[in-house]
């Protein structure tokens, strides 16, 4: 085993995970969809239960994958890479955030980022937190911005609020700047993703590629 400090630690960890992780994404966008296609058209015959049969393979196989996912998958990545690499937290970081920055890189450091006091936000900080979802920043980022820009002045000027999710979440409602269903959709990767692979597994439905 070897020290390595935690955003280098990342580049290696890439090195030997990034395709396996590319490859369960594209598993998990287009083949989780066509395989509860497949269950469902393929061993009924009326269309009802074809699509009843789809739907409820579409949930069984989500949680299944997640499943392997989260509790088989990331844990066998993280015993095999400790196996080597002792990670160094860098730049101040908790053990815990160091984990954070090998496993996402620069994202997890701008994640960090927007945990601290606004207050400590620079302008550069502000752009960099808005553009950690590139498809949310695409659409929304003047609004992001803007949003966050008040966000620092308002907890920077009222030092008696405690700066916290609950407060911040507080302040955003009540804001001109609110969030609205259509930025959730596109910003939340997991709303994102979700909206997606519903979208390609309805695709599967329509093209019905087994009666071709």
């Amino acid at each position: 085993m070897f020290g390595m400090l935690d955003y280098r630690a990342h580049k290696l960890f890439l090195i030997l995970f990034g395709i396996p992780i590319y490859i369960l994404k594209i598993v998990s966008l287009f083949g989780l969809p066509f395989l509860a296609y497949l269950l469902g058209f393929k061993f009924v015959e009326a269309w009802a239960l074809k699509i009843l049969l789809s739907i409820g393979s579409l949930v069984i196989i989500e949680i299944l994958w997640t499943i392997f996912v989260f509790l088989i998958f990331d844990r066998l990545t993280e015993f095999i890479f400790a196996l080597f690499v002792d990670v160094i937290p860098a730049d101040g970081r908790t053990k815990e955030e160091a984990k954070l920055v090998v496993y996402q890189g620069e994202k997890a450091i701008t994640s960090l980022l927007a945990k601290k006091h606004p207050k400590e936000w620079t302008d550069e900080n502000i752009q960099d937190i808005a553009k950690l979802d590139w498809i949310g920043y695409l659409f929304f980022g003047g609004k992001i911005v803007d949003r966050m820009e008040q966000v620092r002045a308002h907890f920077t000027e009222n030092t008696e609020i405690h700066y916290n999710e609950w407060n911040l979440e507080e302040f955003i409602k009540q804001s001109n700047v609110p969030m609205k269903w259509q930025e959730t959709a596109f910003s939340g990767p997991v709303y994102r993703r979700a909206i997606f692979e519903l979208s390609i597994f309805l695709l599967f439905i329509l093209v019905n590629p087994l009666s071709i």
